[in-house]
């Protein structure tokens, strides 16, 4: 995306995060990762992808 707007990626961090159901976040997992360092441009090390991604559990109940 950064690439397409042309845009410079010493300018910007990327962060990955997966949002998921509390109720299911113990049984998340992120499957096999390709074309690794793909993003070192951005900051992430290679090999390292899925040690620097996020993953968040939130109650997905509507509040209100």
């Amino acid at each position: 995306c950064l690439e397409k707007l042309s845009l410079k990626g010493e300018r910007w961090t990327v962060k990955i995060a997966f949002v998921v159901a509390k109720d299911k976040l113990e049984a998340f997992r992120v499957g096999n990762i390709t074309n690794e360092g793909a993003l070192s441009k951005y900051g992430w090390r290679r090999g390292e992808e899925e040690s620097e991604l996020g993953v968040f559990g939130i109650d997905p109940k509507a509040q209100g």
